[in-house]
């Protein structure tokens, strides 16, 4: 996660290897005098504190890395929901900053959160950018079926029947469950 702002850090109210729920405050920033509590997006285990209390931190800046955590690992206060597929949380940059600052960034993000990730889907990524900057809800489900080597699916029809059916369905689910 990222700083929104230029700000003070506040309170850490947790520690590497904390489990969180979905909602948790894991950082209280302040700005201006105005308290910014920054929440778990997803059930997760606190992989990396990057801050302290006290410290400042400007826009953009790394403050905590979260890892998602699978649902029979049970969370601080409540149960934890299965582990999201893909959340990438980088929030805008500097102005200052270069487009291939940023891709760097995201690309850290993203191997932080999914070190066995083999591939990562563009086209959805960006139109969630553009939900993102016009403050829309967006949410894409989409499995690859080939991984281009020996490893990959023969059975296309059996590949859509036992992996990306039942997977997608229980994404959507769970994000039915959660409005």
């Amino acid at each position: 996660m990222r700083s929104p702002a230029p700000a003070l850090v506040v309170a850490v109210p947790v520690a590497v290897g904390d489990l969180v729920d979905v909602g948790a405050p894991v950082l209280v920033l302040e700005s201006m005098k105005m308290e910014t509590v920054l929440h778990a997006p997803f059930a997760a285990r606190v992989r990396e504190v990057l801050v302290s209390t006290g410290g400042q931190v400007e826009t953009g800046t790394p403050v905590i890395r979260l890892e998602p955590v699978a649902e029979d690992e049970g969370g601080g206060s409540g149960s934890v929901e299965k582990a999201a597929p893909l959340h990438l949380l980088d929030l805008p940059a500097p102005p200052e900053t270069t487009a291939a600052t940023r891709s760097r960034r995201s690309l850290d993000d993203l191997r932080s959160l999914l070190p066995d990730a083999l591939a990562v889907e563009m086209e959805g990524a960006a139109v969630a950018q553009v939900c993102h900057d016009f403050a829309r809800p967006f949410a894409v489900v989409r499995t690859i079926s080939d991984r281009a080597d020996a490893a990959a699916h023969g059975d296309f029809q059996r590949f859509v029947r036992d992996v990306a059916a039942p997977y997608s369905r229980d994404i959507v689910r769970a994000a039915l469950a959660a409005s």
